[in-house]
């Protein structure tokens, strides 16, 4: 008679100790699968942004350029209070390069973009709540009535209390002073 011995990925499913030869090295296949899969992803995302950041850094400069000054202006305004923060940008660019500035590009592209939207979604609903005029009634007056004023128009009541004279306590306690 033969005996049949049957392996598992992962061990044995009932928890108790033993499992087949192979039990961890399928755990590890896995882990190792999972972390190329997250590495490719990853570059795969930064080489996105490499090839994206000169066209959103260009499209955010052509629509807001009141933005990307003002941005520029705070930039400088950095360095001017610690000057490594410009030099720390320059080595981290050259050293990890198409990271880097890949990531810095496409991220003040994608800043000045979206400050631009949110600029023209708030001048918006702040118009909506503003009173609007009709051409032909910004240039009429309107017609108006005097008020005659009578004297005693401004005169209110008094509103300060009335002083009472309180009554003296009669306990012995107050006496004694």
């Amino acid at each position: 008679m033969t005996t049949v011995r049957q392996y598992r990925l992962g061990g044995n499913p009932n928890g108790s100790g033993g499992g087949g030869p192979f039990g961890m090295i399928g755990s590890i296949i896995m882990l190792i699968l999972g972390l190329l899969l997250a590495y490719m992803v990853i570059k795969g995302v930064f080489t996105l942004l490499f090839w994206l950041s000169p066209v959103l850094l260009i499209a955010g400069v052509a629509i807001d350029p009141k933005g990307a000054l003002s941005l520029g202006k705070a930039f400088i305004t950095l360095a001017k209070k610690n000057p490594l923060i410009p030099l720390g940008i320059v080595i981290l660019s050259a050293l990890w390069f198409p990271v880097i500035p890949g990531i810095i590009g496409a991220l003040t592209g994608g800043f000045l973009l979206s400050k631009y939207f949110v600029k023209k979604k708030i001048k918006k609903v702040f118009n909506q709540h503003a009173p609007q005029e009709a051409p032909e009634e910004s240039e009429e007056f309107v017609d108006y009535e005097e008020v005659s004023e009578e004297e005693d128009f401004l005169k209110l009541p008094s509103v300060e209390p009335k002083a009472e004279p309180q009554a003296k306590p009669n306990n012995e306690y107050d006496n004694m002073f």
